[in-house]
């Protein structure tokens, strides 16, 4: 929703994998672009294709499919908490890689003319995604969007409670003020520089240093090893950094829904009262006719109605267990 802007800098993901590659999984994420839409729609368009590229995504998907059924036919065996962490850590460093190239794709496809390391004032991002899978939602996180796993006793689905998959990167936070102070930096007013309203973010060249997002220059190699520990070391030496915050929730049978939205969403709201809304929308629908697009134009409109400033940009997802909520 556009709300009161002028203009809309949102973006957004939605993606199912294919069945015949990996079974079971999605890819969700929330781009909240300031600045313009350029570093959003950058993201929007790239960030699949930098994750499908990861060593460690290959990884994953040669490991995970002998314990994925890619049918109801066909049984697969169940994986151990042991290996199931091993597949959280895999998708934990390919959702990582994915921030970080993206951001140094963002630069070298749209500011590296600028000339001697220095950018003119720049468009960035905050993003949140998550990485569904039939063990787990891994959780990445730059700046303020924010994402929320609504979940349930089993003796009563309906009564859900939030659990917090991200939290918000200010620049007032202790660890975030270190570290662009550390990389020569300051938190004016709660803004880096006096100018920055979040300390992680992909784009806003302008508040980093060039040179350590061009590293070896056109020679990087994101599947050499060497090259990508610098590339991640480096990233984590700026005043704002595209390297995200990583969260992994196992998923169980009392989870219901998950949701992913930006600031001009949490602004006028909080995670507990998004899954009231949400869990009371939901049991409205009707069974096979729940139309969860316009669950999410209800919750914008409520948002909007608690007089949002912002672009408005939410991502529901239901999971298995949510089906408890509909059609009650």
């Amino acid at each position: 929703m556009q709300g009161w802007r002028p203009s809309v800098e949102d973006a957004s993901i939605c993606h199912v994998m294919p069945t015949h590659v990996l079974p079971q999984h999605a890819l969700f994420c929330v781009l909240d672009g300031h600045g313009g839409n350029l570093a959003a729609e950058f993201a929007k368009e790239e960030f699949l294709d930098l994750l499908n590229e990861t060593p460690d995504f290959q990884r994953y998907c040669q490991i995970v499919s002998p314990f994925i059924a890619s049918s109801k036919k066909k049984k697969s065996k169940a994986p151990s908490n042991k290996q199931i962490q091993e597949f959280a850590l895999l998708l934990e460093k390919a959702l990582t890689q994915s921030f970080v190239e993206l951001d140094r794709a963002l630069y070298l496809q749209n500011y590296c003319e600028e000339g001697k390391g220095k950018v003119r004032v720049t468009a960035g991002s905050t993003a949140v995604a998550c990485l569904v899978t039939p063990f787990t939602v891994v959780c990445a996180n730059l700046g303020d969007c924010r994402a929320m796993l609504a979940s349930s006793g089993t003796s009563s689905p309906t009564a859900v409670t939030a659990k917090a998959l991200s939290h918000d990167h200010l620049p007032d936070l202790e660890t975030e003020k270190q570290r662009t102070v550390k990389a020569g930096g300051t938190v004016e007013n709660g803004r880096v520089d006096g100018e920055l309203a979040m300390s992680r973010a992909l784009g806003d060249f302008e508040l980093k240093d060039i040179s350590l997002i061009m590293t070896k220059d056109d020679e990087y190699d994101g599947t050499n090893s060497e090259d990508l520990e610098q590339l991640l070391q480096f990233a984590q030496q700026q005043k704002v950094t595209p390297y995200p915050e990583i969260q992994v929730h196992h998923l169980n049978e009392t989870d219901r829904f998950l949701i992913l939205a930006c600031d001009g969403l949490w602004d006028v709201t909080s995670n507990d009262e998004m899954a009231e809304w949400t869990t009371g929308l939901l049991q409205q629908q009707h069974g096979n006719d729940t139309d969860l697009g316009r669950v999410c134009e209800q919750l914008l409109d409520l948002c909007y109605g608690r007089d949002s400033q912002d672009n408005m940009t939410i991502v529901l997802v239901v999971l298995e267990g949510g089906n408890k909520l509909i059609g009650k």
